[in-house]
């Protein structure tokens, strides 16, 4: 992960909370966790509260 010790690598410039991960271009993207099913439930998907914590239903 280049960004990590690029010195143009400026956290602050970030509009959005979330996980930052490298694009294919050495950017940076803000992403969070989703769920594409009811059977598994995400608490704090963005991590801005912690770790995201991921359960599941018990239906499952």
């Amino acid at each position: 992960m280049t960004n990590w010790n690029n010195p143009d690598f400026n956290p602050q410039s970030l509009t959005s909370d979330g996980i930052v991960v490298n694009d294919l271009n050495n950017g940076m993207l803000v992403r969070s966790l989703a769920s594409g099913d009811t059977l598994v439930s995400i608490t704090n998907a963005d991590g801005t509260a912690g770790n995201p914590t991921i359960s599941l239903t018990s239906d499952v």
